[in-house]
């Protein structure tokens, strides 16, 4: 009997396993994209970055989305650490300078977690395909997590200054041709065009990024809500 075959009825076989078992097949990821924000209250940012939320929900569904609002290092701690083994593409959104934002506790005082500590707390989600920095001045953090996360393929992300409203825009349309096509290249592209459609101040003259793992074939991966084990 064949060995993936042999086990009790209703076990589950680990990925390992299978790894093992098919060396040549590449193994679709199937799992959650992790949405962290900082927003602050009092200046109408609050209001507005709902509607990138609301248009990545569109593009997937609550189920599909773990959310972190106004994230703290504690809550991004927490969060990266509970999903570590769910995560697929993880998206910023808010302020950058430098790295990521964070909230000092439920205040609006905000605290830079600077690119290489970001990315070594990242560095354990070993299924994370894709990062989106949809946020100001990312460049460095687009780096860090080139350096420390070899699970990540592509890295999406801004250099310099980005309007609300193109930011907003792009997410939209880059999630939806994402979910489309399940390919990152043609989403960053077709987003970028659309971006090229605002006046270059909404993004200081200076269109998305993005970074490509070269050395890797290019991966399979989904983003949807918790699937169940197979069992056999």
């Amino acid at each position: 009997m064949d060995q993936l075959s042999s086990g009790t009825a209703g076990q589950a076989y680990p990925q390992e396993a299978v790894d093992a078992r098919f060396p040549g097949l590449q193994q679709e990821e199937h799992g959650q994209l992790l949405l962290l924000t900082n927003e602050r209250t009092g200046s109408g940012e609050l209001e507005t970055i709902q509607n990138e939320i609301d248009r990545i929900v569109e593009a997937f569904d609550e189920q599909s989305i773990i959310q972190v609002r106004k994230a703290s290092r504690s809550t991004l701690l927490g969060a990266v650490r509970r999903h570590a083994e769910a995560v697929v593409v993880a998206h910023f959104s808010g302020h950058g300078h430098g790295g990521f934002a964070v909230h000092r506790g439920p205040s609006n005082n905000l605290d830079v977690l600077q690119p290489a500590y970001l990315a070594g707390v990242f560095a354990c989600c070993r299924r994370l395909r894709c990062v989106v920095f949809n946020a100001c001045f990312c460049a460095a953090a687009a780096d860090a997590f080139m350096r420390s996360c070899p699970a990540v393929r592509y890295i999406v992300y801004f250099t310099r200054r980005i309007g609300d409203s193109a930011a907003y825009d792009f997410a939209g349309a880059f999630y939806a041709v994402l979910k489309e096509k399940w390919d990152v290249e043609d989403a960053f592209s077709e987003a970028r065009r659309l971006l090229k459609t605002y006046s270059a101040q909404y993004y200081d003259g200076q269109l998305p990024n993005i970074k490509i793992r070269g050395e890797t074939e290019p991966p399979v991966f989904r983003v949807g809500p918790p699937r169940m084990p197979l069992k056999f």
